[in-house]
C-alpha cells in the first residue's frame, strides 16, 4: 500500500499492491506515516529556504540605505 499526492491537483490517493482483499491497518498506518514524514521534510526544506531568502533580502535593504 502506498499513499501518493498528485502534484497538480493536490489530491491524495491510496494505492494497493496486488489488489489486496483484506484491509491491513498496520500497512495503512505505515504508508500514512511515510507520506506524512515526506511532507514534513518538504515543509522543513521550504521553511529553511524561505529563511535564507528573507535573510538575504534584509541584508540587501540594509546595504541600500
Amino acid at each position: 500500500m502506498k499513499i501518493e499526492q498528485n502534484p497538480e491537483s493536490g489530491e491524495v490517493h491510496i494505492k494497493f499492491e496486488n489488489d489486496e482483499e483484506e484491509y491491513n491497518i498496520e500497512q495503512h498506518l505505515a504508508a500514512l506515516m511515510e507520506f506524512v514524514t515526506k511532507q514534513a521534510i518538504e515543509i522543513h526544506r521550504l521553511r529553511k529556504s524561505y529563511r535564507k531568502i528573507v535573510g538575504r533580502l534584509d541584508s540587501l535593504e540594509i546595504r541600500n540605505l
